[in-house]
């Protein structure tokens, strides 16, 4: 399929598709008039893989010159709902990143961002049942739910924008005694980070990671 690609320049978004081909659409402004000078966190999904050409979204999370978490989603007709305050008065001075996950019909988001002032890293995971909602218009967009506050990490407040994450998913050991809940499985996270400067027993240029489970 298509490679989605966005990027900004002068704080301006733009986005553009590249074909299987090696064709390039040419970049195009995401309307809204959002700006932003740091990283962009982009995932694309299908919700339906039995017809991935009519259920295939963007979801774009950028850190704006406000210092605050917005977001975007864009339909399979290539079409912007708009942008988006992500809930929880979230200050940063950071890029996000985002990642989705799957497992069955369910597509799982966490989105990390580190907090100005306290360099406190946080994640936002929706719910897996309402990880993605539907709004007119053909959009899924996040179903936000609660931030919650990661360990410390090795090296604090050397890494310079929001912390990557690898999300995994396995079927919880006791699934089948229950059958009536299809979404229950165990999420495995793995937060990773590279250490910029030495700090106990961390080392610079050495990559360290967390693991986390939750149900």
């Amino acid at each position: 399929g298509k490679t989605y690609l966005v990027g900004w320049s002068d704080g301006r978004i733009w986005w553009g598709t590249l074909a299987p081909s090696g064709s390039f659409s040419g970049w195009t402004e995401i309307p809204g008039g959002q700006r932003t000078h740091r990283d962009i966190a982009v995932a694309s999904f299908t919700s339906d893989e039995c017809h991935p050409e009519a259920s295939t979204g963007l979801i774009v999370v950028i850190t704006g010159d406000d210092n605050r978490v917005w977001y975007n989603a864009m339909n399979m007709q290539g079409n912007w709902m708009g942008w988006t305050e992500v809930p929880g008065n979230i200050i940063t001075e950071y890029g996000p990143t985002l990642n989705i996950a799957t497992k069955g019909l369910y597509r799982h988001i966490i989105l990390t961002v580190k907090q100005a002032g306290t360099g406190q890293y946080i994640f936002n995971e929706p719910p897996i049942r309402e990880s993605l909602k539907d709004v007119p218009g053909g959009y899924l967009v996040p179903n936000w739910g609660s931030w919650n506050a990661l360990p410390s990490v090795p090296c604090f407040g050397t890494v310079p924008e929001g912390l990557p994450c690898i999300q995994e998913e396995v079927a919880l050991a006791d699934f089948a005694g229950n059958p009536s809940y299809p979404d229950n499985y165990l999420k495995q996270y793995r937060f990773v980070t590279a250490c910029l400067q030495p700090e106990g027993s961390y080392q610079k240029g050495r990559v360290y990671y967390l693991n986390g489970t939750t149900n």
